[in-house]
C-alpha cells in the first residue's frame, strides 16, 4: 500500500515553512499548515494557493492541544509526513537572556516538535510507514557570540532526531534532519545592513544565502526516498559547516 500523500508542516505560513508547503502543493501533496500568532500571513498563503490546503492555529508547546489537533487530522486524511519547521530565535548573551525567554525558545525548538512526533508516531507505526523532518539550523556545531542557547537548543533537536531514526525506523519511519545556515527570507533582509550582509557572506564559502526554496528542495527530496536515508543531517549553507 502506497503511503499517505498527506503532509504536516509546522510554522508554514511565513519563510522556511511557506516555501516548503508551496513546493509540497506543488507535488501533488495536501498539506495541513501550522501557525501560531500571524493570522494575516495565514490568510494571505489561503489566499495564493490552490487546493489541497488547510491552515491550522495551534501552539505546539502545548502538547495536550498537540495530540488532540493530530488525532483529529489523522483520523480522517492519515499524515504520511511530518515537518518540524516552527520555531524562533533568541539572539543574546547568556548572561542576559532572561529565564523566561530561554524556556520559551526550547519550548518552540525542541518540545513542540517532540509533541508532534509523540502524537503521530502511533498512527505511523500501525501504518508501517511515514516521513519525519526536522528543520534545524547549522547553529547547532557553528559556535558565535550569542547563540549559545539557540545553537543549544538546535542541537538538541538534532539529538533527539537521531535517537528517534533509530527507534523508528523498525516501523518504516524515516526521520532526518535538515540543517540550513542563513537563509534568505525577509526577516534576514531586514536584520543586515549593506555592510554587514558583505561581512556575513564573507564568511560563507559559497558566498551566497541559501534560498528558502533549497530547503524545500531539500525536504522533497527526503520525503522521496529516492535513495531511503535514516538519522542524516543534511546541512544546507553553502559550506557553511566546514
Amino acid at each position: 500500500m502506497s503511503a499517505p500523500r498527506t503532509a504536516l508542516v509546522t510554522g508554514g505560513t511565513r519563510g522556511i515553512g511557506r516555501a516548503i508547503v508551496e513546493r509540497l502543493l506543488a507535488a501533488g501533496w495536501r498539506v495541513h499548515a501550522t501557525y501560531r500568532h500571524d493570522a494575516a500571513a495565514a490568510r494571505a498563503l489561503l489566499a495564493g494557493a490552490g487546493p489541497g490546503l488547510s491552515v491550522h492555529q495551534i501552539d505546539g508547546a502545548d502538547a495536550e492541544a498537540v495530540a488532540g489537533f493530530v488525532q483529529g487530522l489523522d483520523a480522517d486524511d492519515p499524515i504520511g509526513l511530518l515537518v518540524n519547521n516552527a520555531g524562533q530565535s533568541l539572539d543574546q548573551f547568556a548572561h542576559q537572556a532572561a529565564p523566561a525567554a530561554v524556556a520559551a525558545l526550547f519550548d518552540a525548538n525542541v518540545l513542540a516538535a517532540m509533541h508532534y512526533c509523540r502524537a503521530l508516531l502511533p498512527a505511523m507505526q500501525r501504518r508501517r510507514g511515514g516521513d519525519i523532518v526536522n528543520i534545524s539550523s547549522l547553529a547547532s556545531v557553528n559556535v558565535r557570540h550569542g547563540n549559545a542557547f539557540y545553537g543549544a537548543s538546535k542541537a538538541a533537536l538534532e539529538r533527539f532526531g537521531a535517537g528517534l531514526a533509530l527507534e523508528a525506523i523498525r516501523f518504516g519511519i524515516a526521520v532526518n534532519t535538515v540543517a540550513p545556515g542563513y537563509v534568505e527570507t525577509e526577516l534576514i533582509a531586514n536584520m543586515l545592513t549593506p555592510e554587514k550582509k558583505r561581512a556575513l557572506l564573507a564568511s560563507i564559502p559559497a558566498r551566497r544565502l541559501t534560498a528558502a526554496g533549497e530547503i524545500a528542495d531539500a525536504v522533497e527530496f527526503l520525503a522521496s526516498r529516492r535513495p531511503l536515508l535514516v538519522g542524516v543531517v543534511l546541512p544546507l549553507g553553502g559550506g557553511g559547516h566546514l
